[in-house]
């Protein structure tokens, strides 16, 4: 049996979302995978893709996970990009946008809301509504 540090809990993990993914490469599996060529990658760009690191080196105070290099995260680019390039965590990131401020990431803007009315200006589109897991949603929205 697996204990908390290895895996989380039947119902608790965000695999079970379809949001993240583990990454393996034989013969490079847990910490080994970032002395893989596709495990250097993965670290390295996988927010160009919308990816995050979910679990980052020096975040398990926050997180309460272990740094975790193969267990990746979708976000989205905008998001991703912003945490990656800031260095925080989904929980850092989420804490700071505060809710009904809108924060322009290059050509997008994102807002996190509450209710099931939801403001976007007019010159965005290509809408996407995410639940925060905090009573919240994210609205992130392409200029049009």
């Amino acid at each position: 049996s697996e204990d908390a540090d290895t895996a989380a809990e039947v119902g608790a993990s965000e695999h079970q979302t379809g949001l993240a993914l583990d990454v393996y490469v034989q013969y490079y599996a847990g910490d080994g995978f970032l002395k893989s060529e596709a495990g250097q990658f993965v670290n390295g760009h996988c927010q160009d893709y919308g990816f995050i690191i979910r679990y980052p080196r020096g975040k398990e105070h926050i997180t309460g996970i272990r740094f975790e290099p193969w267990h990746i995260r979708y976000t989205g680019v905008p998001h991703a990009e912003f945490i990656a390039s800031n260095g925080l965590t989904l929980e850092e990131y989420v804490d700071m946008l505060e809710p009904d401020k809108f924060y322009e990431l290059d050509e997008y803007v994102v807002s996190r809301q509450r209710g099931s009315d939801f403001y976007v200006p007019a010159e965005y589109t290509e809408l996407t509504i995410s639940p925060d897991n905090t009573g919240y949603y994210i609205l992130t929205a392409k200029r049009g």
